[in-house]
């Protein structure tokens, strides 16, 4: 069963819901397993993304608006797939990316990040395609 549960401060939080399903759809059509949790609210990063098996808790920060919004969304539900396809594996305070070890990798060249963010974009022009038609 797939869930995708949305809570917190806001009031997109059916935007949020829809763009995470769209993501799932997109990305793992074929995954019918999969918990992800979305909190809007205050955070120290516009996003961030914490698994643990097929349960994912995403923060999203309730400032983001607009595409901004739906690109953060995006961009996290780009690290879920990274995760279930197991591309990324994050163990014993180590981040491995397809099995080599990247935990002292910069951020903006961490290969997940650079993927999460290329993908972020054609995943927004595909929704933008879709819902502004």
């Amino acid at each position: 069963m797939i869930l995708v549960d949305v809570f917190g401060d806001g009031k997109q939080h059916d935007l949020i819901e829809d763009v995470a399903n769209f993501a799932i759809d997109t990305l793992m059509p074929r995954i019918s397993n999969l918990e992800v949790d979305i909190e809007v609210g205050q955070h120290d990063s516009q996003g961030g993304c914490i698994a643990d098996g097929r349960f994912f808790q995403l923060e999203i920060d309730s400032k983001i608006k607009g595409d901004d919004l739906i690109t953060c969304v995006l961009h996290e539900m780009v690290h879920v797939w990274q995760h279930v396809s197991k591309k990324l594996i994050e163990k014993n305070g180590r981040s491995y990316w397809n099995g080599v070890d990247h935990t002292s990798t910069p951020y903006l060249d961490q290969p997940w990040e650079v993927q999460a963010y290329e993908m972020q974009e054609t995943l927004l022009e595909k929704w933008n395609g879709i819902h502004n038609s």
